[in-house]
């Protein structure tokens, strides 16, 4: 039987060596950590990925990283490629096409170019005319944090959708 005086002998010897006893607090889950590493705040942590040279390849290391569920990360590919005819500056397939059509290359590169910005200012009035308010700027969202990402990597230096404002609506 422990005595009070044991009680507080081992709490005072705890203290003084905490490697006495071994850490009782699980561990934290990948998720977990990914979340707290993602706080405002929080320094990014340095990656030793090289950076990808085609913007789809791109898409997917964003997405394998982000916290996503299954069906966000499916309506942010298909956001993110739709982005991708604006980058080399042509029109998305419209309508049903618009899913399975498969994108151009694009250089990744081409999102530090001057004329990026332009391009995507240009889709996104061109999608806003022809989609709901909503569906545009989730996508343009999912396009800014997918370049927030890149930039935290340093993939590109630069914003191209610095300028771009969500469509008035909904």
């Amino acid at each position: 039987m422990c005595t009070t005086a044991d009680v507080i002998l081992k709490a005072v010897t705890h203290r003084a060596n905490p490697a006495a006893e071994p850490e009782r607090r699980p561990a934290l889950s990948p998720r977990r950590q990914t979340a707290i590493a993602q706080r405002p705040g929080t320094p990014p942590e340095p990656r030793q990925a090289a950076a990808p040279v085609e913007y789809a390849v791109a898409v997917d290391r964003y997405l394998a990283d982000a916290t996503l569920g299954a069906a966000s990360r499916r309506v942010y590919r298909i956001s993110l490629t739709g982005w991708a005819w604006a980058l080399v500056g042509q029109r998305a397939p419209r309508g049903t096409g618009r899913r399975g059509a498969p994108p151009p290359v694009v250089p990744l590169a081409l999102l530090d170019g001057a004329e990026a910005g332009r391009r995507l200012a240009a889709a996104l009035a061109d999608r806003g005319a022809e989609a709901d308010p909503r569906t545009v700027n989730r996508e343009l969202s999912a396009l800014r944090s997918a370049v927030g990402w890149w930039q935290d990597q340093g993939w590109i230096s630069g914003d191209p959708t610095a300028g771009l404002r969500h469509l008035p609506g909904q």
